[in-house]
């Protein structure tokens, strides 16, 4: 039996790959484009017309809705200090997703420190980060934060459709446990201890603004320009957040955990630039550890690691300590 489950997903897989392919130069031959490299399989390319470079890649409703309607409108405010991408087209690519042709936004990617690999080994965690790369997150996520849309500004949907607490958070933590729980690598009993600790983000808060934000803010998604300012790409998880400084802080310390360096400067400047509260901070570390381990599973280095901080987190142990960046 188990033999024909596996033909029969090898056969989707295969006729899936065909037909996305088929999709991606039927695209590409209607918008008279050619493909240069593929910057996530299936996913993201760069692509020309001969004289200028985009980026066409998949992406959900929302993440149009963000491009189209939300980038340029902020794109006046930050002109001095930060670059967005311009949607340039936009289309079906099937039933659950859309494609999106955007402009290329050309300097000087911070992507590739955390391609600085221990050779001996498959981990990894921004080990070529420096304290120039340092100034260049605090100086884009301090931009970032200063452009705070209450509600009164906001369609009610965008509200309470995109913030990343409250119930939506509390369906992605019931996701991630169950995904978990069904490869063995946590039991479902400890779901009541996970809530217990990310309850701070289960609530709204009445004294937060509202932030319009990325959703996935780090050193991967920033380009610096020969002008200086700070390109931010990747909009698919944008959305307007009660807790971004919390969400970005405790995520990219996480993501540097072989750089202990890194992570001790990352805490201390944020300390300084931002005021938070700390049980936000270790509820937003609970859950953006429990989201590296579903990302992770398949690598049982990486997905140990992870399981260990969660099980210090979930002890009591502080998060600075738990990431290893005793202050």
């Amino acid at each position: 039996m188990n033999i024909f489950r596996r033909a029969a997903r090898t056969l989707r897989s295969t006729l899936s790959d065909i037909l996305t392919t088929y999709r991606w130069k039927r695209i590409l031959s209607r918008l008279n484009l050619q493909l240069l490299s593929t910057l996530k399989p299936r996913k993201v390319f760069t692509v020309t017309n001969g004289k200028s470079l985009f980026v066409l890649k998949l992406t959900t409703q929302q993440g149009l809705f963000f491009l189209r309607d939300w980038l340029p409108h902020v794109q006046a405010h930050f002109e001095n200090q930060l670059v967005f991408p311009e949607l340039v087209a936009c289309g079906e690519f099937s039933r659950e997703k859309n494609w999106a042709l955007t402009t290329w936004i050309d300097g000087d990617s911070l992507a590739s420190i955390f391609d600085d690999r221990d050779p001996d080994s498959s981990t990894w965690g921004g080990r070529g980060v420096t304290q120039h790369h340092l100034d260049i997150f605090f100086r884009a996520l301090t931009a970032l934060s200063t452009l705070s849309l209450g509600p009164n500004t906001l369609r009610e949907p965008i509200v309470t459709d995109y913030v990343l607490s409250g119930p939506r958070l509390q369906q992605r933590i019931y996701s991630y446990v169950h995904r978990l729980s069904s490869r063995g690598l946590l039991h479902l009993d400890q779901l009541h201890l996970i809530l217990h600790w990310c309850e701070p983000l289960l609530v709204e808060p009445s004294d937060k603004q509202l932030l319009f934000t990325n959703g996935d803010f780090q050193f991967r998604n920033l380009v610096v320009l020969n002008d200086d300012r700070v390109g931010i790409i990747d909009w698919d998880t944008a959305r307007f957040s009660h807790f971004e400084i919390e969400h970005c802080i405790t995520y990219q310390t996480i993501l540097l955990w072989a750089n202990l360096a890194a992570q001790t400067a990352l805490i201390h400047r944020s300390r300084n630039l931002f005021d938070w509260d700390d049980r936000i901070m270790h509820a937003y570390c609970v859950f953006n550890v429990l989201g590296r381990m579903v990302s992770y599973s398949r690598n049982p280095q990486l997905c140990h690691h992870f399981g260990t901080l969660l099980a210090n987190l979930l002890r009591g142990v502080s998060w600075e300590e738990t990431i290893g960046a005793h202050i």
